[in-house]
């Protein structure tokens, strides 16, 4: 499911609504669309109602996704430095039914820890500058560790996810994905998804029931 809401607040009593029959939940906001609808306190509260849930898409803010590569990184305890850094990391690790996870990192246009500035123009002119991969690779290994060797967790992707802009300045959005998986014994295996592809259906066109959602999302 595609958010553009601000908010949870229409959304999740209708997803609330199916929590006890629902196996998968996906729930993603475009890059640069500021978004509270995934939280820590709405990670506990699928943790507590979705007594059946086994796979799980959501967003992390690159604020707490920089603070987890940070903390492993710098801190001599980095398991409390790594709490403090983020909140729902902690909860995540709590769904211990989960048996896939796709956690989706989205990207400022600015320099980040996991990739180069990202410059674009109204001609689509995108410079796509290559991700800082080993950082990517680091981050999702920590959100993996997070998780007890008793949890069903075996499959972990992290996408990170920048907006773009095509000529006459339609938006699309592109990732960058890295997989995690972890085997019977506790071994860990991460895999390189590539680079930069397109994920995301282009800018709706014009006249049809996506473009009307959009006229309407904006006049709101």
């Amino acid at each position: 499911m595609l958010n553009y809401e601000a908010d949870g607040s229409v959304l999740w009593p209708a997803v609330l609504h199916h929590a006890k029959s629902l196996r998968r939940l996906g729930i993603h906001s475009p890059p640069r669309e500021h978004s509270h609808v995934w939280t820590s306190e709405i990670i506990k509260a699928v943790g507590a109602g979705f007594p059946v849930l086994t796979h799980l898409e959501m967003d992390l803010p690159l604020e707490e996704a920089e603070g987890l590569v940070s903390a492993e990184s710098n801190s001599e305890s980095p398991v409390s430095e790594m709490s403090a850094a983020s909140p729902m990391a902690v909860e995540l690790a709590n769904l211990r039914r989960l048996e896939s996870l796709h956690v989706n990192i989205p990207l400022l246009d600015e320099e980040s820890s996991f990739a180069g500035e990202h410059t674009w123009n109204a001609m689509g002119s995108i410079s796509f500058p290559d991700p800082n991969r080993g950082t990517c690779g680091r981050l999702a290994k920590v959100i993996m560790g997070r998780f007890p060797l008793d949890a069903a967790l075996r499959k972990l992707e992290v996408r990170f996810a920048r907006r773009c802009w095509d000529d006459r300045c339609q938006f699309y959005t592109v990732g960058y994905s890295v997989r995690v998986e972890r085997g019977e014994d506790g071994s860990v295996t991460v895999e390189d998804r590539g680079n930069w592809v397109e994920y995301l259906v282009k800018w709706p066109e014009y006249g049809g029931v996506l473009w009307d959602l959009m006229q309407e999302y904006q006049q709101s």
